[in-house]
């Protein structure tokens, strides 16, 4: 039949209008079919425009498509269709899911993006500097949502790893959602964590083939996983396997896909007591210092700085600290000398019958043992010529 009839009748294509059907461009070398599918590769999407199709570029690795969406990372990301707040040329949901990022609130963010660009909101502040945004040092809540991954059919195997997530503090809880071949029960996925049999997610009535966002769930013990996840050197690789008669092709021009949304309780890092969504180690309190005074500081820097820190709520209006005690001073001039012998012995009748405040009656106290009595007489006679610190 001419070539003409073939293309008329449409048993012939010509995508690149060069009035030759593509077969022929393909056999006779006029044009390439890198990936076989037929259409030659001018005909082919090429988002990057270097002249060859998309499909064979993530093939040869000549560009990488992280997500699995078919479209190479360079043109997801010129799109829009993913981001790179980075700026590390890949797009966030694969930093992400390669465990390069964590993403602890789940919103898709790496987590050191959501800190750089906080806006002073506590959802994305990181107070104490660790890295985690305070919402996630206060949650007791992990949750963490895989790239889709296609196809699902045999023989492929996608996995999906979780770098170095918090311990459970119960069940823990894996979604899937899922588009391909589920219509019958004997078709179903096997799932694994770090190489060992969970459960199996689908392969029971009430779905069908190709419909898209088909949920299914496996509940994994709190026990279980915290012991694989420690056997897996703290990752967690949950594997999902199709069983062998799941065809990865059953929908057609509609990929087949899976993804799966791992969610558990999890001990909290930090207490927020006043409820105010900021770490308590990262709100100040009155820190008091030796010499008396009162500075307004966080929990760790009051000690670093020699201070003892007051707690949660306190202020140095007024200052909790009270007097400084200079053992032996007990006219309060910064010295001990003769002119407090007397304001010693007047001590001695007990700090009710004290009559010199705001000169603390414990500055008697001159063998630390909290009370003035006969006992801190040699003390007290040790101490005179001497100075305050």
């Amino acid at each position: 039949m001419p070539d003409s009839c073939d293309l008329a009748s449409g048993t012939s294509y010509d995508c690149n209008s060069n009035g030759i059907p593509d077969e022929c461009d393909i056999t006779s070398g006029h044009s390439l079919d890198c990936n076989q599918n037929g259409v030659p590769d001018e005909c082919d999407p090429d988002c990057n425009h270097n002249g060859i199709p998309d499909a064979c570029d993530i093939t040869n690795g000549t560009s990488q498509d992280c997500n699995h969406n078919g479209i190479p990372d360079e043109c997801d990301l010129a799109s829009g269709t993913s981001h790179d707040c980075n700026s590390n040329g890949i797009p966030d949901e694969c930093d992400i899911a390669s465990g390069f990022s964590l993403d602890c609130n789940g919103n898709g963010v790496p987590d050191d993006c959501d800190i750089a660009n906080c806006d002073g909101s506590p959802w994305c502040g990181d107070c104490n500097s660790n890295g985690i945004p305070d919402v996630c040092d206060l949650s007791a809540t992990f949750q963490v949502t895989s790239p889709t991954y296609t196809p699902l059919g045999t023989p492929t195997v996608h996995t999906f790893t979780l770098y170095a997530p918090p311990d459970a503090s119960g069940s823990v809880v894996l979604t899937f959602s899922a588009l391909g071949d589920l219509f019958a029960t004997s078709r179903y996925v096997n799932v694994s964590i770090n190489n060992q049999a969970v459960g199996t997610a689908y392969g029971h009535s009430g779905y069908f083939s190709c419909s898209p966002n088909q949920i299914d769930t496996l509940s994994v013990p709190t026990a279980t996983y915290n012991t694989l996840k420690a056997a897996g050197g703290g990752n967690v690789a949950i594997a999902m396997t199709p069983t062998t008669n799941m065809n990865p092709t059953a929908c057609g021009s509609t990929p087949t896909t899976i993804q799966v949304t791992v969610a558990y309780p999890a001990s909290s890092n930090a207490q927020d007591v006043n409820s105010n969504g900021i770490p308590d180690q990262c709100e100040p309190g009155a820190c008091c210092f030796a010499d008396g005074h009162c500075e307004m500081k966080k929990a760790a820097l009051c000690t670093q700085a020699g201070g003892t820190y007051k707690g949660l709520g306190t202020t140095c209006t007024p200052s909790p600290c009270g007097p400084v005690v200079c053992h032996g001073d007990m006219n309060c001039d910064g010295r001990v000398t003769f002119a407090d012998i007397d304001l010693f012995v007047a001590a001695l009748s007990g700090e009710s019958a004290w009559t010199h405040a705001p000169c603390p009656w414990l500055n008697g106290d001159c063998n630390g043992d909290l009370n003035v009595t006969f006992a801190d007489i040699d003390p007290f006679v040790a101490v005179i010529g001497t100075t305050c610190p």
